[in-house]
């Protein structure tokens, strides 16, 4: 039996864990495909995505916060990298993401931070309904919609003012 366990979860504890991770994302896949998410603002799919995650986990709240703190170990950094990155992207594609271009890799990387950091809340979390976690997660998405908002009037800013090396380039050349 122990040799059974062995090949199953061969680095024992972290083995179960990632299994326990794993299991955890598919069981959110499921649950957002059966939502319908494509009525929502994309805030709101990202939302329900993440609540959905933290959801799946509630049953088994301290096994989910022992399985992650273990992969949270440095020494499994790799692990935790690749069970983060599953995660989110899985949660974007549910969103209905489609995006191929450097917004697929820093949309993933600004819902890593923002999921990871609701997780760390939820642990903590003993509010009916998880109103403190859902309250912080609001928070974190208002501050993302924020740095959009402005960059998109950064770029708008930046496409009204002249192109500096086009100025030097004609400074260079005048006589």
């Amino acid at each position: 039996s122990a040799n059974k366990t062995k090949l199953v979860f061969p680095r024992g504890g972290l083995d179960l864990a990632v299994y326990f991770i794993q299991c955890g994302t598919a069981d959110m896949v499921k649950k957002l495909a059966s939502m319908k998410l494509e009525k929502m603002k994309i805030r709101e799919r990202i939302s329900q995505a993440v609540i959905t995650r933290l959801l799946v986990d509630e049953p088994n709240k301290e096994v989910a916060r022992r399985a992650f703190a273990l992969v949270a170990l440095p020494r499994h950094g790799d692990v935790a990298v690749t069970l983060l990155a599953t995660t989110v992207d899985e949660m974007w594609r549910a969103a209905g993401d489609t995006s191929t271009d450097i917004n697929f890799y820093s949309k993933r990387a600004i819902l890593s931070g923002v999921y990871t950091s609701t997780r760390l809340v939820w642990f903590q979390d003993e509010s009916d309904d998880f109103s403190e976690t859902k309250a912080f997660l609001d928070r974190r998405i208002d501050n993302v919609m924020q740095i959009e908002k402005g960059k998109a009037k950064w770029r708008e800013l930046k496409s009204k003012l002249p192109d500096p090396i086009a100025a030097f380039t004609q400074w260079r050349y005048r006589r």
